[in-house]
């Protein structure tokens, strides 16, 4: 018989813990989260409710580029609760976690509620005078008593190479945007243009993702690039040639050059770079008006 009924629904506090439970790794964001079950539902039914709050955070986990580790969750993972009363700064002994399982659940938490209610200090008077004093000290201690459940969730490490855009990766990629791009309501991307490139790099990175535009500011900037490129070449293809002056045998003679090629040969890029413009062919570009972005892309490390 229990010394305090335990009671059917119960309050309890869940954590999620990186690695073995040798680690004093909590998932960021998430400690001591509540939790309300029913015992009469079973474990399957609190795993349930476990796993709904902790598959978000798992999933921002592997998602972020600058974590080296992979969280593996599943079925496998076990739930671990532990027997002590209150959980201090100081994580308990090995001894002190139990893994849960299905068919003697509603026993192990029996037996952990009753060592809680036994461990109770009650003096020495109370207990053989007065058996309904120390029920009443137990009962009122139970009340506040919460079971921990714990994910220890095991890692392992990013396979960075599989992300490398490969010749044949970014090919593939290069592939599914040019039929992206041919479908109705396809966005407005330069198809030769920089724009286009980091597309299919960013794709060929993440070959799972849907053939969407990526959503950074590179891919932004370089849209603007493509845009004021776009509009150059097509004045250049008008516009008349540079006459420069050239010293040929002690002679000077005025030559005709392509503004294009001339770029070229002194290593210019074809766009301007200062609002001066030596070569008389700036045009006022389309400038992007997508708000505010951060600029989270270069801050990221490069995991190659």
């Amino acid at each position: 018989m229990d010394v305090v009924p335990l009671p059917n629904n119960h309050d309890a506090v869940f954590n999620i813990k990186i690695g073995d439970r040798r680690s004093r790794s909590f998932m960021p964001d998430f400690k001591d989260s509540g939790i309300n079950f029913s015992i009469n539902e079973g474990l399957n039914v609190l795993r349930a409710k476990l796993v709904h709050q902790t598959m978000p955070f798992v999933e921002r986990w592997n998602s972020d580029r600058k974590k080296k580790d992979l969280l593996v969750f599943g079925d496998e993972v076990d739930i671990v609760v532990v027997t002590g009363h209150q959980l201090s700064a100081v994580l308990p002994r090995q001894t002190s976690w139990i893994a849960l399982d299905p068919t003697a659940f509603h026993e192990q938490l029996r037996q952990i509620w009753n060592k809680v209610a036994s461990s109770t200090v009650i003096p020495v008077s109370v207990k053989r005078n007065n058996p309904e004093e120390v029920l009443r000290l137990k009962t009122d201690r139970m009340e506040s008593f919460a079971f921990h459940f714990y994910f220890f969730i095991p890692t392992r490490k990013k396979d960075f190479a599989n992300n490398r855009p490969t010749i044949e990766r970014t090919e593939n990629a290069l592939s599914r945007i040019h039929e992206r791009l041919n479908a109705p309501n396809a966005p407005s991307v330069s198809i030769n243009g920089r724009a286009i490139r980091h597309w299919a790099e960013h794709l060929a990175r993440n070959p799972a993702q849907p053939v969407d535009p990526p959503d950074d500011m590179t891919f932004f900037q370089l849209q603007h690039v493509d845009s004021v490129c776009d509009q150059i070449q097509e004045q250049n293809n008008h516009e008349e040639n540079v006459l420069l002056s050239v010293e040929i045998g002690g002679a000077w003679t005025k030559l005709k050059f392509k503004k294009a090629e001339l770029r070229s040969a002194v290593g210019l890029p074809d766009f301007d770079l200062k609002d001066i413009d030596f070569l008389k062919t700036y045009i006022e570009g389309i400038r992007p008006t997508d708000g505010n972005r951060n600029d989270d892309e270069h801050e990221l490390e490069e995991n190659e």
